[in-house]
């Protein structure tokens, strides 16, 4: 009789204990890639495309160097974002990134640059050597009468938002483990 009755008990945890793990990592997948990603995507096209429609019709910012850069030291603080300041012809202007200042006054050649510059907003998720990980690249035209006079790029690393991504995981994990327990003893 115990063996049967082991076997029932087996039989009823045995798809709760495979189900619950898998029904778990397809949720925290789908909240990442589906909410979380698309959500931080849209917050930094929304930054990116105020930073640019505020800066369209100052000249002097898209032409001077240092003006850029003492417009960047003020917004910085409040983005969270790496933000980087280049004239229509793909010179970088100004960075909120401290590393990037040797390269002032440099041309940037990347496809996404080509792409901002015929006006076109462009969104990208990459791993990147230089910041060490994956990240989310947002390129914004700054478009006036006369056309395209820069381009607003602004880059989020993931490590960035990975302390939050790990409090998601752990808070499902508990709920789920918790769901498992009270599953096993009904």
């Amino acid at each position: 009789m115990r063996t049967l009755r082991a076997r029932m008990v087996i039989s009823q945890l045995l798809p709760l204990i495979i189900i619950v793990p898998l029904v778990g990592l397809a949720l925290i997948y789908f909240i990442e890639t589906r909410v979380l990603l698309p959500s931080l995507t849209r917050e930094l096209t929304g930054n990116a495309s105020l930073v640019a429609e505020v800066t369209q019709d100052q000249t002097r910012l898209w032409s001077d160097p240092l003006y850029a850069q003492a417009l960047l030291a003020r917004v910085s603080p409040r983005l969270s974002a790496r933000v980087m300041l280049l004239t229509a012809d793909g010179r970088l202007l100004a960075s909120t990134d401290p590393n990037d200042l040797d390269n002032l006054d440099s041309y940037l050649l990347h496809p996404d640059l080509l792409i901002a510059q015929s006006g076109q907003t462009v969104r990208r998720v990459y791993y990147s050597q230089f910041l060490q990980g994956e990240a989310l690249d947002v390129w914004v035209p700054a478009v006036d009468r006369s056309g395209v006079v820069g381009v607003v790029r602004m880059t989020y690393r993931f490590a960035n938002i990975l302390e939050e991504f790990m409090q998601l995981r752990s808070s499902i994990i508990v709920i789920l483990l918790f769901g498992l327990v009270i599953g096993a003893v009904l």
